[in-house]
């Protein structure tokens, strides 16, 4: 294969045409990744898939007997990075890697991280990146884009390669599901021109998180730090420091979980931390140790009970986004 061939990562989403742009999608949709090889020369293009309905300038042929194509699934190879180290800011370098993951012209999406914490498998959410290499029958192998360079704060958008992004529900947590498998990016911000690193999908901090899932519901809340999110909440249950028997007190009594209390995507705000309300577990009807908590801390995002996050111990408040509270009042 020479140098006048191209390999192209097409999408296509419920059966739809195949198309090279990436993906949003809910995880019940879908999505499928073919591959495409484009040949130029003498003032036109030949476009080799097996994908259906393709749209492109150039003349579509099948694929050719006796050429193959290996999938990569391409994930940070860090699960952490500091946009703040050392007490300055200045966005981290962000590190990729690339891991085998099937040998097929077409395939359909899969978001579960090879390298990287996901989500439990029930949820089916997150994000993900693709490089598909191609070998043909005379030798050679030709590669789609990657991202062999380590640019500070991800890649920019015009250099970014192929990516799926599933969410779990048209809810806010399940927006908010998207962003996993990817890494925690302390302080993660915009970048110039730049959308902000968890608009581009490259990483994101806790309160960055939140606000994320806001922002997708199609509210305009700007991005903030974890202690700056009373502005744009209210308080549901103030500071919080008791338990009883893994159960959570205020006041001296148990606090409710329902339609009259602590309700999924209120916020769990800890002393430099927060994270959101998932299900509740455990002692049914009162906040537990057991319950779900929906959080990214110094690792990938995480649906797992407070007892585990590390916090179950902490000090924290109940506050409930503006937007939400609003949602919920019509």
């Amino acid at each position: 294969m020479s140098a006048a061939w191209a390999v192209i990562v097409l999408t296509t989403m419920d059966g739809g045409a195949a198309r090279a742009v990436d993906v949003l999608a809910r995880a019940d949709q879908q999505v499928s990744l073919h591959v495409a090889v484009r040949e130029e020369g003498a003032g036109r293009c030949v476009l080799y898939t097996d994908a259906p309905k393709v749209r492109s300038g150039c003349v579509v042929r099948g694929w050719p007997k006796g050429w193959s194509a290996t999938w990569y699934k391409v994930e940070s190879a860090e699960a952490a990075y500091d946009n703040l180290a050392g007490g300055r800011f200045a966005f981290a370098p962000i590190r990729w890697a690339r891991s085998r993951w099937r040998d097929a012209v077409s395939v359909e999406a899969d978001v579960t991280p090879i390298l990287r914490q996901g989500l439990p498998e029930a949820w089916k959410a997150g994000t993900m990146r693709y490089q598909v290499a191609v070998s043909g029958p005379g030798g050679g192998v030709v590669w789609s884009p990657g991202l062999e360079e380590a640019a500070p704060g991800g890649p920019k958008r015009r250099n970014d390669i192929r990516k799926v992004t599933l969410r779990w529900a048209d809810t806010y947590l399940g927006y908010m599901a998207e962003l996993a498998g990817l890494p925690y990016v302390f302080g993660s911000a915009a970048q110039g021109r730049e959308p902000h690193q968890a608009e581009r999908r490259v990483g994101v901090d806790c309160a960055d998180l939140m606000v994320y899932g806001l922002r997708r519901m199609g509210h305009d809340v700007a991005y903030r730090s974890s202690r700056t999110l009373s502005p744009v909440s209210r308080a549901v249950v103030p500071r919080i420091t008791a338990r009883k028997g893994g159960v959570y007190l205020f006041e001296g009594a148990p606090i409710t979980v329902g339609p009259d209390g602590v309700q999924p995507g209120d916020w769990l705000v800890f002393e430099g931390h927060v994270g959101a309300f998932v299900a509740d577990r455990g002692q049914l009807g009162v906040l537990d140790e057991q319950d779900l908590l929906m959080h990214i801390a110094w690792r990938e995002l995480a649906v797992e009970p407070l007892l585990r996050s590390g916090y179950g111990a902490a000090p924290f408040e109940i506050r409930r986004a503006n937007a939400l509270a609003l949602e919920s009042a019509n």
